[in-house]
Parts: C-alpha cells; sequence; structure tokens
C-alpha cells in the first residue's frame, strides 16, 4: 500500500505492486466480514479486537469501488461527524486464515498466478 485517503464518504487505499494485471476484487461469502472501519474518535479501535461488533469499534465497510490498484470502502459515517481525527481500516482481520483460493482480494501478473493479499490495518487521516 502507498497511500489512503478519505474522502467523507469513503476510504480510498491505492496499492503498490499489484502485478501486470492488477487487483481481483471477489465477492465476499456471506460470513466473510473482508473490510471493516474504525473512527479513532469516537470508538475503541483496538487491533486485539477479532470482530466486528457492537463491543468493538470496528464495523463492516462495503466495497463502493475499486480499480486495478485502488479499493474504496464505505467510511465510517457523514463526513460532518468525521470531521477530525483519524479512520482506520483493516482486511481480512477476522478471516484469516482464510479457506484456499478463498480470500476477497488478489494481485498478480496473471489471472492464473494471482496472490491473495494478506491482512492489514490502515489509516487515514480526516
Amino acid at each position: 500500500m502507498i497511500n489512503t485517503l478519505y474522502q467523507g464518504t469513503g476510504v480510498t487505499i491505492t496499492f503498490a505492486n499489484t502485478g501486470a494485471e492488477g487487483l481481483l476484487l471477489m465477492p465476499a461469502g456471506s460470513q466473510d466480514v473482508a473490510f471493516e472501519v474504525c473512527e479513532a474518535a469516537q470508538s475503541n479501535c483496538s487491533l486485539g479486537q477479532a470482530a466486528s461488533g457492537t463491543a468493538s469499534g470496528w464495523r463492516s465497510a462495503k466495497v463502493t469501488a475499486s480499480t486495478k490498484n485502488t479499493v474504496t470502502v464505505a467510511g465510517p459515517g457523514s463526513p460532518e461527524r468525521s470531521a477530525a481525527g483519524t479512520v482506520y481500516v483493516r482486511y481480512a482481520w477476522a478471516a484469516v486464515p482464510f479457506q484456499y483460493k478463498a480470500a476477497v482480494l488478489y494481485g498478480g501478473d496473471s489471472k492464473d498466478a494471482m496472490l491473495p493479499a494478506g491482512g492489514f490495518v490502515v489509516s487515514a487521516d480526516v
């Protein structure tokens, strides 16, 4: 990853070294939580929290857009509510390890040689 940008309605994550084919975004399974967001000023964004839920500040976030090198996920709330502070995005936090070929985010040089992205946490300042 090389950049994150919070735009009020979502966080765009720009990736480096995605391979010739770029990113491949697969549909999340019914029990998968691929991306989650947490607003640091409003919530407990502990990295020890395993899953989204009321005890944690993390909540599931839908992918709203993607390109060959970016993924945009829905932000934690309205731009007015998120006027200051840091927004965290994490990927594959509750789902790692995932089943073979069951990841949501892949990158690679050919459709036959796509590798899954490992779990990560990034921050985007508002």
